[in-house]
């Protein structure tokens, strides 16, 4: 019953989210920098902080990092995990306290497929030059539930297990010229009344292998 109930959420969540995608501010925040997401005023004046992305390093897992630029690489040491998490650090910036369940987090993602011909060493240009994009193979739907917060208080959510092996076993698949350049993650906050009230974003620049670009 509550995996139903979920997803009847998640379904109301993205029909409101395509009718009414302005009734937010965003700021992208580059994965990395310590910028703040402009929030949305409303009754709670919940904000999002800061979106980042983290990964295990190194076979076996070794340490947990956050993930500033993805690199197809054999390099123990360059961070390029099959498998993402997202951490979301929310305040209650209102005059009380928010409670358990009257909030929940929603994650979709995007990217930019774009051919590797087109990489002259910054993937910044490939963004500017080509629109952001779903991909289908790419499970990108997680939800979490806005947990009790303080008044003032801080609190982080973690979306856990974003699998890129569908996304990478297609790109380096039979059409090796097709490559996901960028990934975006769109965290979005809405009320009980599937009402947006905050949003964020946050893009991770992937680069394939250096054999990849060698040949491209």
């Amino acid at each position: 019953m509550k995996s139903v109930f979920g997803a009847l959420i998640v379904t109301t969540a993205l029909a409101v989210l395509a009718s009414a995608s302005g009734c937010a501010r965003s700021t992208t925040v580059v994965a990395g920098s310590a910028a703040n997401i402009t929030p949305n005023r409303s009754e709670a004046d919940l904000r999002i902080n800061s979106v980042e992305v983290f990964g295990w390093r190194g076979k076996p897992q070794k340490s947990y990092v956050k993930i500033e630029k993805w690199k197809d690489s054999t390099d123990p040491n360059v961070p390029h995990p099959e498998t993402l998490d997202l951490v979301c650090q929310l305040e209650n910036l209102s005059d009380s306290s928010i409670q358990d369940g009257d909030f929940i987090a929603l994650v979709t993602m995007e990217f930019i497929f774009a051919p590797t011909n087109l990489y002259q060493g910054d993937v910044s240009k490939i963004m500017d030059e080509v629109s952001w994009g779903r991909d289908v193979m790419f499970d990108d739907l997680k939800m979490e539930v806005v947990p009790f917060m303080y008044k003032g208080e801080k609190r982080q959510i973690t979306f856990k297990g974003f699998n890129l092996r569908p996304l990478l076993k297609d790109a380096n698949g039979a059409d090796e010229n097709i490559w996901p350049w960028a990934l975006r993650a769109n965290i979005h906050i809405l009320n009980r009344d599937m009402v947006q009230v905050a949003q964020g974003q946050t893009v991770m620049p992937m680069i394939p292998s250096d054999k990849r670009l060698a040949t491209r």
